[in-house]
């Protein structure tokens, strides 16, 4: 829900077809509010942005709230290419592990990494969210950023999901929405959202607790949802002739994000949430 798609360069096209599940190749689309169909051209039509979804500046900013020990070891999942996860390694000097499906923006982040000579603390590796990091434990950061649903259709269920990875005492970073106050939530564009109330008391139904929340309303940040969708929406137009098959889809996906900014201009809100986990079940 409310998810922006993973941007990637225009000479991935190969890389993002190598997701050989169709199943998640399904999954993935969706938390990049795309048809299947269009993943092989999904980097050509990003390729203008950098880091999408939840901003590397608010991530920072809202972790300088958490206390994360020396030496703190941080997973991202769905990290598309690495800039939350190397801004968060760069300021408070975490190892990071970032996991994403997609190939192209795997290979992207390692080279961001190296660039920043940031690769002996960044691993990026290619993966399944939904279950990928079977080896690693007791992190204590987990971030789940711009991936909508993808380990849950509500926030108690998602909280649950990345619980599995983040020690007790650790932190867990989501990046979502919540409908305004006083919104009809039968509008068929709300489908499966929440209220404010609602969502904190689901983001904290398995005794984990908020230690910060940062909406994201602000007239800056509008700003720059606004020329995200400006910049897709040119690609698009650019892109269209090129792929005559996929021409009607590329125009949809221009307005579905453009559709999606306006929601967040109006009766949706963007929030980060930052979780302190709590104990284990005795």
């Amino acid at each position: 829900m409310f998810s922006f798609g993973r941007p990637s360069g225009g000479g991935y096209l190969a890389a993002v077809a190598d997701i050989d599940d169709p199943e998640l190749a399904c999954v993935v689309a969706a938390s990049m509010d795309a048809d299947p169909e269009l993943l092989p051209v999904l980097p050509s039509l990003l390729s203008d942005l950098e880091d999408l979804g939840a901003c590397a500046a608010d991530v920072v900013a809202i972790l300088r709230d958490a206390e994360l020990p020396p030496g703190a070891r941080g997973l991202d999942l769905g990290c598309g290419k690495g800039a939350a996860a190397l801004a968060v390694a760069e300021t408070f000097g975490t190892s990071m592990l970032g996991i994403d499906a997609i190939p192209a923006f795997v290979e992207h982040a390692r080279a961001r990494a190296h660039a920043r000579q940031l690769a002996q603390r960044c691993v990026f590796e290619v993966g399944d969210v939904r279950g990928p990091v079977s080896r690693a434990t007791d992190f204590d950061l987990a971030m789940l950023l711009a991936l909508g649903d993808v380990l849950g259709d509500d926030p108690s269920t998602t909280v649950l999901a990345l619980r599995r990875w983040v020690r007790p005492g650790g932190y867990m970073l989501i990046d979502d929405a919540f409908v305004a106050d006083g919104v009809d939530l039968d509008d068929e564009d709300l489908v499966g959202c929440h209220d404010h109330a609602t969502t904190v008391a689901a983001l904290q139904a398995h005794g984990d607790v908020i230690v910060s929340e940062r909406i994201i309303d602000d007239p800056d940040k509008k700003g720059f949802y606004t020329e995200m969708t400006a910049r897709i929406a040119e690609r698009c137009r650019v892109l269209a002739p090129q792929f005559p098959d996929l021409s009607e889809a590329i125009r949809e996906y221009a307005e579905r994000q453009q559709h999606e900014v306006a929601l967040l201009e109006g009766p949706v809100v963007g929030a980060l949430w930052l979780l302190r986990r709590g104990p284990s079940p005795s």
